[in-house]
């Protein structure tokens, strides 16, 4: 069964849309079909704001900080950089327009300007989500019927080769670290044949030079094993001579 659920008037309205349509069957409805329910659902239950009850994006959004502030109890930088995206970027450019005449088109409008003017593809993302969040609250306060911001896409950076990595050196000695993008699952590399270790700068290994440490000092425990072992493996070596 499907349901639908949505703010209108300061209330939230929950309605049953209609059987779901099962696998291998033509009755109920499909998922395309019962979005189209919800949007005819909401267009009958939603109506002009007032003019009298209509907020902008400036008093919105400090009336939603102060929400944060006092109710989510976010820390005092977090609110900080909400004042800062407000001040700067959001209320110059949606000036003059109440926050229920905002709609999709000129959300993404605001996003392509941001990043023409240089903003990183985090920068602008970040931005996005308070806004988001501003019209969230809104539709819970009765200021506005929809959020146009869930409809428009999140930017995002240069595409780049997921299967990419970088080896680097510890201080030039020992096994590599690997360096991979965030969000990205970094598969265990294969071992080299034949080493333990990947060779430095100096050409030598870590593994070998341990071994020639405790093969010099036959007072170290394992320097009888490590000799014994050596030999054998001379041995079988020149076997294949």
């Amino acid at each position: 069964m499907y349901y639908g659920r949505f703010y209108a008037g300061g209330r939230r309205v929950k309605r049953k849309l209609g059987p779901k349509r099962q696998p291998g069957e033509t009755t109920g409805l499909t998922k395309t079909a019962a979005e189209r329910a919800l949007q005819k659902l909401v267009d009958q239950e939603t109506r002009l704001v007032p003019s009298a009850g209509r907020v902008d994006l400036q008093t919105a959004g400090a009336r939603y900080l102060v929400h944060l502030t006092e109710v989510m109890k976010r820390k005092p930088s977090t609110i900080q950089d909400y004042e800062i995206m407000l001040r700067r970027h959001l209320v110059p450019f949606f000036a003059g327009r109440s926050i229920d005449r905002i709609d999709t088109q000129l959300v993404s409008d605001y996003l392509v300007a941001k990043q023409r003017a240089g903003l990183s593809s985090k920068t602008v993302g970040n931005q996005l989500t308070f806004l988001h969040g501003v019209f969230r609250h809104a539709m819970k306060k009765g200021w506005t019927y929809a959020n146009p911001v869930a409809a428009v896409d999140r930017p995002r950076d240069a595409e780049a080769d997921a299967d990419v990595r970088f080896l680097t050196l510890r201080g030039g000695r020992g096994p590599p670290t690997v360096r991979h993008r965030p969000g990205v699952r970094c598969r265990r590399l294969p071992a080299l044949p034949g080493r333990r270790h990947v060779r430095t700068a100096a050409g030598r290994t870590r593994g070998a030079a341990v071994a020639r440490r405790r093969l010099g000092d036959q007072r170290h425990p394992g320097a009888r094993q490590l000799r014994a072992r050596r030999v054998g493996h001379d041995a079988r070596a020149g076997r294949y001579r």
